[in-house]
């Protein structure tokens, strides 16, 4: 035994009606979500009742990250840009960053994203007072066979009253008031005869499955006194996550207690709005991704620049090695004359002679 049906769809919100109570409802089929919804009010009690349809929807985000192309300069003493070594490390740098930024807010983003066709909540709650309730013994009533692991579904709904103070109750049946043809206003009678009969004070919310036909519908009913906490707004959280989970692959004991859970949870804190933490995000990576643009250009001006100086320095080196081969080629030796004949010599024929007659 089991839910009908697991697959996706969609629905619609209906009118509503003038009173002081409100009830709406919601139906699905096995291959997928076709719904019905309305919403109305009578002035017979002062107990409210809500049913709602939803669809589902996801969004998907990403980021991009740029590159940095360095320059490169054949000659054989080229000047070299900044070590690629410090550019792994800036780009690192950049994208830890990023990733952290990212990783901070990321979890719960991406919870948002996954059930955003959950009612958000938008206003602060405060926890029923003890005083107000008297409790239950049981939690539920069963009439399918669905719940198994009576424990698992029981943890889910002591967590909700822990958490708000009202104590849930919930129906799985597959006829209302022992019929399977009924209209909204039959359902809403039955919801408060079923009040009466189960509880002895207005601080309870019955909650109501009923599935027949591979169609489903969902109802809840709240006590006057919880109407503080569980009011119109956190009514639609409870049906938004039935809706949510219904064609999940939990099983019905994880797939109800997980309704109370996180319904409890949204329905006790504002939810937050993360449009303004993509937009800081996204502006970041742009950000980066200008700077380190800005970087590389800057880092490739300055290389070229020295290059274009090397090559001159080069170039005047080269020049100046040329021209002194060819003076050191085109020079000329200076020769000293021969020396004279000492024998032809004036001087040397007088002295000569002054020896000979001595």
């Amino acid at each position: 035994m089991g839910r009908a049906g697991r697959g996706g769809g969609g629905g619609s919100r209906g009118g509503s009606f003038g009173g002081s109570r409100g009830f709406s409802s919601h139906s699905g089929g096995s291959s997928h979500r076709s719904s019905f919804g309305s919403c109305y009010h009578s002035s017979s009690s002062s107990r409210h009742s809500y049913h709602h349809s939803s669809s589902r929807s996801s969004f998907s985000s990403g980021y991009v990250l740029g590159s940095i192309v360095s320059g490169s300069n054949p000659r054989r003493r080229s000047v070299s840009s900044t070590s690629s070594s410090d550019k792994t490390g800036l780009i690192i740098f950049a994208i830890v960053l990023v990733l952290y930024i990212i990783g901070d807010f990321l979890p719960a983003i991406t919870k948002s994203g996954s059930s955003d066709s959950i009612q958000k909540s938008t206003v602060e709650r405060e926890k029923l007072e003890s005083s107000s309730i008297v409790e239950t013994d049981s939690y539920y009533i069963d009439s399918l066979g669905w719940i198994s692991d009576r424990q698992e579904l029981e943890e889910g709904m002591e967590y909700f009253y822990e958490k708000t103070g009202v104590q849930p109750f919930l129906i799985i049946t597959d006829e209302i008031d022992g019929s399977h043809s009924f209209d909204e206003y039959e359902v809403e009678d039955y919801a408060n005869e079923v009040y009466e009969e189960l509880f002895d004070d207005e601080a309870h919310l019955l909650v109501i499955f009923y599935e027949y036909n591979e169609v489903y519908h969902s109802y809840c009913l709240t006590g006057t006194e919880a109407k503080t906490v569980i009011d119109d707004e956190a009514r639609e959280i409870v049906l938004d996550y039935i809706d949510h989970y219904y064609y999940s692959d939990y099983d019905e004991d994880t797939m109800f207690s997980k309704v109370f859970t996180e319904s409890a949870d949204r329905i006790m804190t504002v939810t937050p709005h993360y449009g303004w933490i993509v937009a800081i995000i996204l502006l970041v990576i742009v950000v980066l991704c200008l700077l380190l643009s800005w970087w590389t250009k800057k880092k490739r001006a300055k290389l070229a620049e020295m290059n274009k100086a090397q090559q001159i320095l080069d170039q005047d080196l080269n020049s100046f090695g040329a021209s002194s081969e060819t003076s050191n080629a085109t020079a000329t030796t200076y020769t000293p004359p021969p020396a004279a004949n000492v024998y032809d010599s004036k001087e040397v024929d007088e002295l000569k002679k002054k020896y000979d007659n001595m």
